[in-house]
């Protein structure tokens, strides 16, 4: 399977970036000039151009466009988008099976090449991909609407002829490669990803597939099919050699798979149903395809062809939340069958099980209902459906249909829908409402029935999204259906597809690992660990993806099955490949890391649960002996938080604010102030109004601490530490205040050492840790009391030679930078503890205090002279 070279996959980005651009701008130019966003038609449009117009303000209102009542104006955002994308897809595909040798002239039934297509072209008076396009139309009824009206949308020639450009300059390589087809989407929808995450805002139907689409890198996808067929196949025919090579596949110290042998999957592959309920493009599907075709073939001794139809029609499902991914999808598999060796090239498939379930309800429920004409079933069949699906373009495959609808009328009443939607679209074939409603229904059933079936593996990398990005109808279907996995979108699907595998299937999916520790999933990990069965979790921590730079995305591998877990408590299989430095090095210690067992029941032992923590739980937890607080935020640091050396002396409300430590030290992070007014001043008026329109909590969080000592831990990164002296401190610290005072110096020696930062991102490997996570981890007070200094009063007292921190004495003789130092001094500037701020100061700084403070007596200064 040859993948696309980074170079390649560079410049198909750049090409289907400016390809988007030049498409939309020539689509709405194109629908423009038929009148569709205008209140009527134009005086010069022919009758045909009429009917088009009132074909496509029909399918407009069905993708969620929307007339102006008082105007009659008809947006068309969304026809735009979907007429950009159905020209530069058709021309696209057209290539894609150009260079494949696939491209079939109907009359002949024969492949084609594009210079044959051209001389075709010259022919009938158009252009060769308009042509080759058209050809495509028919090969691929599922991916292109015979009847779609957009395909009657006639581009401006200068619009034409740039797309033209763009795609010849492609490479043929860029259209044999495997993984082609699953970059197209992605690139398709990168500037309206970048534009959505620019903006900060709430993600909602419009933005959720180009933000939460994310391509799966191809070494993922064998590891879970390795890992889950390629095991099914090691254990019911060990004594065959599996037709596909199992690379990626890892075997226990008895030889038998890690992940298990799935005992609830059938014996025989035409009763094995896989599920990909968020598709995409159709890159998991692909994979599975072609590693079910040879298997059952060497099973079932079927040539290529059958075994390709069979797969098709019997094994591989998809779902998925945008429609125009379906369509790749299903281009993506059509490509594949026709290039099986052996399989005869291009010829009719089974209808393939895919389905858009993100699919807007559109028009009036009465309009549904009349489609039933009189039939009380089917018109309660239509109702539900209606109903169900109502937020379908938010929620998608998260619809449970069994929530809602009653089993018979999943089953019988839906399968006798079909014929009654056909008729309908029969009879109302010049109605163009009716047309779209019955073809919205349609799609609906199918989709209704594939997300309330039950599957044997349900295999997909599922979108990330935080719950603050959240719209307010998906907040709260999440919180009134998924209490527990509430918190992103990815958990959340966890606990739908886990549903989706009925009571012998199982979940084997490419997650965010977060949820493995954050203090927020502890419920959610319980209730996976006491009612599911765990296989094997492989951890792969940041840069898993070549796609997307720097530590944005941690990622784990889950196999978790539906089943209750045994009672033996054989464990699971865990590897953790966190260590590598990028997705080669990830690859290379997923095939040869050596695998642990965990025990599900020791999960639960951890602290909250967390999963694949290993310590000595003999040892009490640092939260038994400290505290430990979060610090606040101000939401405008700018006006309320400045350097202290920017004032003269800290009066005015202005009092010393912690930051962060920047490295391992006494003192750090010492060098800002913040505007308090003793909590009734301009900063409070500021936090209670945003808190009134909840955009501010924790204006000021940390005050348990404050007036305490204790140590700051920055919260980010390798966790470097200093000491804490009382004062307000900011969000990014966390703050350990030990119960006893006399414990500080133990746990500053223990905090100071790499075996806390080392024991903390062994539970919680997230860049940004929470305050409660840094207090759970095991401590040692008989070892770290005997390592303390002797003179503590030197942890009690500040001392630091660095003039940027607010602690620091004012000598320049013992200054990191002696020269600024004394230049200051000359100045007239003074540091905060000359000039008032009451700290408690080590031995020798007391000394080097006293001393500037005699050299400021005997001196004259500035301001002297002023």
């Amino acid at each position: 399977m040859q993948t696309l070279a980074t170079e390649l996959r560079r410049q198909l980005r750049q090409t289907v970036v400016e390809a988007r651009d030049i498409a939309e701008i020539g689509a709405r130019k194109a629908l423009k000039a038929l009148a569709v966003p205008h209140h009527e038609p134009y005086g010069h449009l022919t009758c045909e151009q009429r009917v088009l117009r009132k074909r496509l303000r029909a399918h407009a209102r069905h993708l969620g466009d929307g007339v102006d009542a008082r105007t009659g104006t008809h947006s068309i955002d969304h026809l735009v988008h979907e007429c950009a994308y159905e020209h530069w897809h058709g021309m696209l595909f057209a290539r894609f099976l150009a260079e494949n040798h696939l491209l079939i002239e109907p009359d002949t039934m024969i492949s084609i090449t594009l210079a044959e297509c051209e001389d075709l072209a010259k022919e009938e008076g158009i252009d060769k991909w308009a042509l080759a396009a058209r050809f495509a139309h028919r090969m691929l009824p599922q991916v292109f609407r015979p009847d779609h009206p957009l395909f009657d949308v006639k581009f401006a020639r200068e619009h034409r002829l740039i797309l033209e450009g763009l795609l010849d300059a492609l490479p043929a390589e860029v259209f044999t490669a495997t993984d082609s087809l699953g970059w197209v989407y992605q690139f398709w929808q990168t500037r309206k990803k970048d534009e959505v995450n620019r903006s900060e805002g709430k993600i909602g139907a419009d933005e959720l597939s180009a933000v939460t689409q994310l391509f799966t890198e191809p070494y993922m996808v064998r590891f879970l099919l390795h890992n889950s067929l390629g095991a099914w196949w090691a254990d019911r025919h060990p004594d065959k050699t599996c037709p596909v090579n199992l690379s990626h596949l890892r075997r226990s110290e008895d030889g038998m798979p890690a992940a298990g042998v799935f005992e609830g999957w059938p014996e025989c592959l035409s009763k094995f149903r896989l599920l990909d309920p968020c598709c995409g493009s159709g890159h998991f599907l692909v994979a599975a395809f072609l590693m079910l075709v040879p298997m059952r073939m060497a099973l079932e001794r079927l040539n290529a062809a059958d075994a390709v139809d069979a797969v098709l029609r019997e094994n591989i499902h998809g779902l998925e939340l945008d429609r125009r991914c379906v369509a790749i999808a299903a281009f993506a598999l059509a490509l594949e069958a026709w290039r099986f060796p052996d399989a005869g090239g291009f010829r009719r498939l089974p209808k393939l099980d895919l389905a858009w379930c993100g699919q807007p309800v559109v028009g009036k429920k009465d309009e549904w209902l009349a489609l039933a004409e009189g039939d009380s079933r089917l018109e309660v069949a239509m109702e539900l459906l209606y109903d169900t699906f109502r937020d379908a373009p938010v929620l998608g495959s998260l619809i449970d249909p069994a929530r809602s609808i009653s089993k018979d009328v999943l089953t019988a009443g839906f399968e006798d829908m079909r014929p009654l939607l056909e008729s309908a679209l029969r009879d109302q074939a010049g109605n163009e409402e009716w047309g779209e409603t019955a073809i919205a229904a349609s799609g609906l059933a199918d989709t209704a029935r594939m997300l309330a079936g039950t599957y044997h593996a349900v295999l997909t990398n599922v979108p990330y999204l935080g719950r603050e990005k959240h719209t307010p109808r998906l907040r709260a279907f999440c919180e009134t259906n998924h209490p527990l996995s509430k918190h992103d979108l990815a958990t959340v699907f966890l606990e739908r597809i886990l549903t989706l595998c009925g009571t012998v299937g199982d979940a084997i999916l490419v997650l965010p690992q977060y949820w493995l520790f954050l203090a927020r999933y502890r419920g959610f990990r319980e209730k996976l660990l006491k009612k599911r069965k765990w296989r094997l979790l492989a951890t792969l921590g940041p840069r898993a993806f070549e796609a997307i730079t720097g530590e944005v995305v941690n990622t784990c591998l889950a196999f978790i099955g539906s089943s209750q877990p045994s009672s033996d408590d054989r464990g699971f299989s865990w590897i953790d490949a966190s260590k590598g430095k990028d997705r080669g090095g990830k690859e290379a210690l997923l095939s040869a890391k050596t695998m642990l067992t965990l025990s599900q029941a020791e999960q639960l032992a951890n602290p909250d649960s967390v999963i694949g923590y290993q310590v000595d739980q003999s040892l009490p937890l640092l939260e038994s002996v400290a505290y430990c607080h979060q610090g606040l935020a101000t939401s405008d640091n700018a006006q309320f938080v400045f350097n202290f050396w920017e004032l003269p002396r800290l009066v005015g409300g202005w009092e010393p604010f912690q930051f962060a430590p920047e490295s391992t030290a006494q003192v750090s992070g010492c060098s800002h102030i913040l505007l308090w007014d003793d909590g009734c001043g301009r900063y409070a008026r500021h936090a209670k109004a945003l808190k009134e329109e909840g955009r501010l909590g924790g204006w000021k969080s940390g005050h348990g601490a404050w007036g305490s000592r204790g140590i700051a831990i920055n919260r980010m990164g390798d966790l470097p530490v200093s000491l804490y002296f009382g004062t307000k401190f900011d969000c990014n610290v966390a703050v350990l205040v030990p119960n006893e005072r006399q414990d500080i110096p133990s746990i500053w020696e223990y905090c100071k050492s790499p075996e806390y930062a080392k024991s903390v991102r062994n539970l919680n490997s997230k860049l940004s840790v929470t305050n409660a996570t840094l207090a759970k981890v095991p401590y040692d007070s008989s070892r770290w009391n005997k390592q303390k200094p002797v003179r503590t009063k030197d942890i009690f007292g500040l001392e630091t030679t660095d003039p940027t921190q607010w602690a620091f004495h004012g000598n320049p003789r013992h200054s990191l930078a002696p020269l600024q130092t004394g230049v200051a001094r000359l100045l007239g500037y003074r540091w905060p503890i000359e000039t008032g701020l009451d700290v408690e100061l080590s031995q020798n700084a007391e000394i080097w205090f006293r001393q500037a403070k005699d050299w400021a007596h005997s001196q004259t200064t500035m301001e002297s002279y002023a």
